[in-house]
């Protein structure tokens, strides 16, 4: 890496294919994370994760570029995610991936997937003020909920807690407030046909309740919400099953909410 840094003019490419790339980013080098950070990088390294490759690539940039691009993206590393979330153009290109009119490979789709999960777990505000600005992501991801790895990131997105959101409350009725439930129960009803009913199987159990008090006095806002927080929560948990196997997620939801399963 260091000897491709040195030189006067190189390419992203030259460093994609440099074998110790991922080890030198999480090693911190400041060289190569200020290359990395910029917006021409980030925004080619987006496009080897969400576009298909040409017919007559070679299986490096088949293969190999979109692995190292989305590596490098899940390390974390905070200025290279800041680049990605600051600028809505990249956000777009991002999310472009999920449009009805692409290829969805589930090669390219576990990449976009690790790092959307990146984001909501590193750049959760900005990544949420994206989502809610851009309602019809919502639509989309559950289009395709029968690839595993976006069902992951709809388990993530709904079945989050206090933990990955920092702003939870606020997260939580953002989230009780829109249709994404709906949704996500319409496309698993049996009109959804039965290929992608065997491959995911949800279900949602109540397994406990808690109360969450706002500040200052205020009505039902007419959504089973109270407008100064109040009210009671329930916990939970959010069960799937896929080729992949068993798993368990929690979230909350708003007693008194109009938009239940």
């Amino acid at each position: 890496v260091e000897v491709i840094l040195d030189k006067e003019n190189f390419t992203l490419e030259e460093l994609l294919d440099e074998e110790e790339i991922i080890q030198e980013c999480k090693a911190l080098n400041s060289r190569l994370i200020n290359f990395l950070r910029d917006r021409t990088q980030v925004e080619q390294m987006l496009r080897y994760i969400i576009e298909e490759p040409p017919e007559d690539a070679e299986n490096k940039r088949v293969f190999k570029f979109p692995f190292i691009a989305c590596e490098i993206f899940t390390c974390e590393i905070d200025v290279i995610l800041k680049t990605l979330v600051d600028e809505e153009e990249l956000m777009n290109l991002l999310f472009s991936f999920l449009a009805p009119d692409r290829c969805h490979s589930t090669l390219l789709a576990g990449y976009f997937s690790k790092v959307v999960i990146c984001l909501m777990i590193r750049k959760t505000v900005p990544l949420m003020n994206y989502v809610q600005a851009h309602q019809h992501v919502f639509r989309q991801l559950v289009d395709l909920i029968g690839i595993t790895s976006i069902m992951e990131v709809l388990v993530r997105l709904v079945g989050a807690d206090d933990h990955v959101y920092p702003n939870f409350i606020d997260v939580m009725k953002w989230l009780a407030e829109s249709n994404l439930l709906e949704m996500i129960v319409d496309k698993l009803s049996p009109a959804g046909g039965p290929s992608l009913k065997e491959t995911v199987q949800i279900r949602w159990s109540p397994v406990e309740t808690v109360t969450v008090t706002g500040g200052g006095g205020g009505s039902d806002g007419g959504d089973g919400v109270s407008s100064d927080g109040s009210g009671k929560w329930r916990r939970l948990q959010w069960h799937t099953q896929s080729g992949l196997g068993h798993r368990e997620e929690e979230k909350m939801e708003f007693e008194g909410c109009h938009r239940k399963l």
